[in-house]
């Protein structure tokens, strides 16, 4: 009896601590695989041990244990071939189901082959060799089966290896992207992609989706960060197609990046952009797997605090997968509406005192409400401190509203005026109006028809009789290509400077001059009525004890909330008694002052008239 009562109560008691939630279909008895969606996932599949709960239909824990992702485990077999044509091979069956095969040739190859694979009917793949310096790509992903195969190949098969994935294996989990914008151009002479992801994910591996046949190049693959960008190492990708045989390296691996959105960075081999359509993207899948659930339906909880110690499964994990009898989808999660937030239960996110507003000059009512990013604009960068520490968010009573703050790695074009040349001897002055003097210019882009030309470029700051230096780099056409892109990160004011040092050359041509501001954005609970504040120079940065949840919140996916109009803020309205108060000093004064000024002028003609025995002027005339 104590029993069931013990279980209705937790049937009663949510899970407050989860922000969403799922029901899963699971059979009472039996070995259980269960796939969840990178929605669950997300970029810490090693933690959701500790943060999944799974309760059935009495609310009582059910034990699991999560396999993700792990570096593939595979067993091979040799397998047996006969020729049945003139460069054809009969290979197989084999005794276990195989999803690659392997060709071997006994030896290195130094000139290009070309190889067809049939399973079943079903054309598939074409490889080959380009130069002496590659080595062959002798792997052919087939459709899971024993067998038997067709090959053929332009030179001798000395044996053919299948090669199966363990049964323990967990797949990752693979989407196809776009890029947000159209390629940035970077200094580093790199075209920077701006990839968005669905969500947080724990990045394995990213392939370059081109329709071009034909490409070598260095690529780069960045998270994007309050700084530039903090990049990873670099990597090489390459596609050679001819005839029937080609080579197709267009996949980063070995990646390890928990993010959800990405800078993939692509050389632009003498200003050359490779046509790009997108990237897949395969992130670190998760399984749960669990045996007897019990009574359904049962629900499983997403992203509760993480709880210390694992579940006995965790020791037969292996085991499990295995022989697990049932494979099934977690369908998404939805929100949890016994949720209690971590900042709402501690407080944190709560309005704060009231902000005078007398050192502030601007304010922009916010379009928007609830939990969400507030994309800062050109307007608040040129007239809020250059690194924002005077930006606060106020609710409709004035009170302070937390928030966080950050960087966030991209750049927006800035619309400027039409730029101007003058030839100053051997140098070319350009300027380019930007309109709002203390908005921060990220990257300075010129653009030019010409390819064989080498000159020194130098970004300056007008200071009225002088000017200042802000970068200088070396332009080489054969190297960087008809584009240059200079890193500023700094104001420049109302006008910037190119001074191009043409030497004994003409002088170069500029076809177009391009300018970008860095994005940043805050996030916070914005009450109903709230206002963004800017515009106090002496200020320092808030101190929040929101911040201390600075990570949880840049993973949250929140929508964006607009400002409206800019509005100077008028000085703080008084009432009745106070303006009364300031009225009756202020004629206190202007009395004070009064009577000072009426003694000044008695003294002062008291000084002027004569003394008692003063001799007087003499006269003329007489």
């Amino acid at each position: 009896m104590i029993g069931v009562l013990f279980s209705i109560a937790l049937a009663a008691d949510g899970v407050s601590d989860a922000p969403a939630r799922t029901t899963l279909a699971l059979p009472a008895e039996g070995i259980v695989r269960v796939q969840l969606p990178p929605e669950i996932v997300g970029a810490n599949p090693a933690s959701l041990d500790a943060t999944l709960r799974l309760r059935d239909a009495a609310g009582v824990d059910v034990a699991f244990t999560v396999a993700v992702t792990e570096p593939l485990v595979t067993e091979t077999e040799r397998l047996d071939m006969w020729p049945t044509g003139d460069h054809e091979w009969r290979v197989g069956p084999s005794s276990r189901p195989v999803q690659t095969l392997h060709l071997d040739y006994g030896g290195s190859l130094i000139h290009p082959i070309r190889v067809m694979v049939d399973n079943l009917g079903q054309a598939t793949f074409a490889t080959g060799l380009i130069d002496g310096e590659e080595v062959t790509l002798d792997a052919f992903e087939v459709p899971s089966s024993r067998g038997p195969w067709t090959v053929r190949s332009d030179l001798h098969l000395q044996g053919v290896t299948g090669e199966s994935r363990a049964p323990e294996y967990v797949p990752p989990f693979c989407e196809t992207v776009e890029a947000l914008t159209a390629p940035a151009l970077t200094e580093s002479g790199f075209a920077r992609y701006a990839v968005e992801l669905g969500g947080p994910r724990r990045v394995q591996s990213v392939r370059v989706l081109s329709p071009t046949d034909m490409f070598d190049r260095n690529v780069m693959i960045a998270v994007p960060t309050e700084a530039r960008d903090q990049y990873g190492s670099s990597h090489r990708i390459r596609r050679v197609t001819f005839g029937g045989a080609a080579i197709d390296r267009s996949t980063i691996s070995d990646l390890d990046l928990a993010t959800d959105a990405l800078a993939v960075d692509i050389a632009a081999d003498d200003g050359r952009l490779l046509p790009v359509e997108g990237f897949e993207v395969c992130s670190q899948g998760a399984e749960l797997v669990l045996r007897d659930a019990g009574t359904g339906p049962h629900m499983l909880f997403v992203g509760a605090e993480a709880r210390a110690g694992s579940s006995d499964l965790a020791y037969a994990r292996v085991d499990l997968l295995r022989n697990a009898t049932a494979l099934i989808a977690a369908p998404l999660p939805e929100p949890n509406p016994d949720y209690i937030a971590e900042e709402e239960r501690e407080g944190v996110d709560e309005a704060g005192s009231v902000l005078p507003l007398v050192r502030w000059r601007w304010q922009r009512p916010i379009v928007g409400e609830g939990w969400l990013r507030v994309p800062l604009d050109r307007e608040v960068l040129a007239n809020g401190r250059p690194d924002l520490r005077d930006v606060r968010v106020v609710d409709a009573e004035g009170r302070q509203v937390p928030f966080v703050l950050r960087r966030t790695g991209r750049e927006t074009v800035w619309e400027t005026g039409d730029f101007t040349r003058e030839e100053e001897g051997t140098a070319s002055l350009i300027r380019v109006p930007l309109g709002n003097a203390d908005a921060p210019v990220a990257t300075v882009r010129l653009y030019t028809s010409r390819n064989q030309f080498a000159r020194q470029v130098t970004i300056l700051r007008d200071r009225g009789a002088i000017t200042e230096p802000l970068r200088t780099v070396r332009w080489v056409g054969d190297e960087q290509g008809g584009a240059l892109a200079v890193a500023i990160d700094d104001i420049v004011g109302r006008e910037l400077l190119v001074r191009i040092e043409n030497g004994d050359n003409a002088a170069l041509t500029v076809s177009s001059v391009e300018v970008t501001f860095p994005e940043w954005e805050l996030r916070a609970h914005i009450p109903a009525g709230s206002r963004l504040v800017y515009g106090a120079p002496g200020m320092d940065a808030p101190s929040y004890d929101l911040a201390l949840l600075t990570g949880k919140l840049l993973e949250r996916r929140l929508d964006a909330a607009s400002l409206g109009e800019p509005e100077a803020i008028s000085g703080p309205v008084l009432a009745a008694g106070q303006r009364f108060i300031v009225l009756a000093a202020v004629g206190t004064l202007a009395l004070a002052l009064l009577v000072m000024v009426v003694r000044l002028i008695a003294s002062g003609r008291e000084n002027d008239e004569p003394g008692p025995g003063a001799a007087s002027e003499p006269t003329s005339g007489a």
